[in-house]
């Protein structure tokens, strides 16, 4: 028996502690987080684009989801088989 099992890239990114540099990101983007609510707007997130930190509507953000691609080299490490 062949058992296939699938790990999302983005939960192994954060499988590391936290340094300084993530400190700081995520102070910017939780403080233009706040300004964008104090200044009216609503429905919105905010993250980078083009190195620098953007409002972007939530629907916006929701319309596409990505893929993994297993035949690419990326979508390779993220899959793990075992036997059972």
């Amino acid at each position: 028996m062949l058992i296939f099992s699938y790990a999302d890239p983005t939960y192994m990114i954060r499988a590391l502690p936290s340094n300084a540099s993530d400190n700081i990101s995520c102070t910017l983007l939780a403080q233009s987080a706040v300004h964008g609510a104090m200044a009216g707007y609503t429905g919105f997130t905010v993250g980078p684009v083009n190195s620098r930190r953007a409002y972007i509507p939530i629907a916006r953000g929701t319309e596409a989801q990505n893929t993994v691609k297993l035949t690419e080299d990326v979508g390779q490490t993220a899959c793990f088989y075992k036997s059972a």
